[in-house]
């Protein structure tokens, strides 16, 4: 099972490098061949090095629309059909990249320790959320994501509000 565990967390890295890095129109880094916590770290010092400065509005859209395209395919191949299980399938891929997320109905989201804090800068984790919003606009069938206070800016925690709109 750890084996598993293993390959399944690399490879959601490697995934999640190569959407990042086409994103930014940079070459990813390999990091599938790498340990878990290797590829975590590699991921969050690429992400840190490209967002280090914030991004402009087409790149932060490329990272929203190419996010939102990869969780609709994991809503798919997952069979995410209601909002439960979107919450638990976010959660369970927060917590393969070091961050532990709390959805509580109607969709307030909470992430009370996040790996990327210690890499990030205001701009950097403000930019990456555009990847966040992403994810969760893929996984809940579209919405908007607003965080209303974030770790990197010294808060406690970062909370989020998905807003779905049908």
């Amino acid at each position: 099972m750890r084996l598993i565990d293993s390959l399944w967390r690399r490879l959601l890295l490697q995934a999640l490098m190569c959407i990042t890095a086409r994103a930014l129109g940079v070459w990813p880094r390999w990091v599938c061949f790498m340990s878990p916590g290797r590829a975590l770290r590699a991921y969050a010092l690429f992400t840190a090095w490209h967002l280090r400065r914030g991004a402009d509005a087409a790149t932060l859209s490329r990272l929203r629309s190419s996010m939102r395209r990869a969780a609709r395919l994991l809503r798919l191949l997952f069979g995410v059909r209601r909002p439960d299980q979107a919450d638990r399938l976010a959660v369970s891929l927060y917590r393969c990249i070091g961050i532990d997320l709390e959805c509580h109905l109607p969709h307030r989201l909470c992430m009370r320790r996040c790996f990327f804090s210690r890499y990030y800068t205001p701009a950097a984790c403000l930019a990456a959320s555009a990847l966040d919003e992403g994810l969760f606009c893929g996984l809940y069938a579209d919405g908007r994501l607003r965080f209303a206070q974030r770790i990197s800016a010294g808060c406690a925690e970062c909370n989020a509000q998905l807003k779905i709109e049908n």
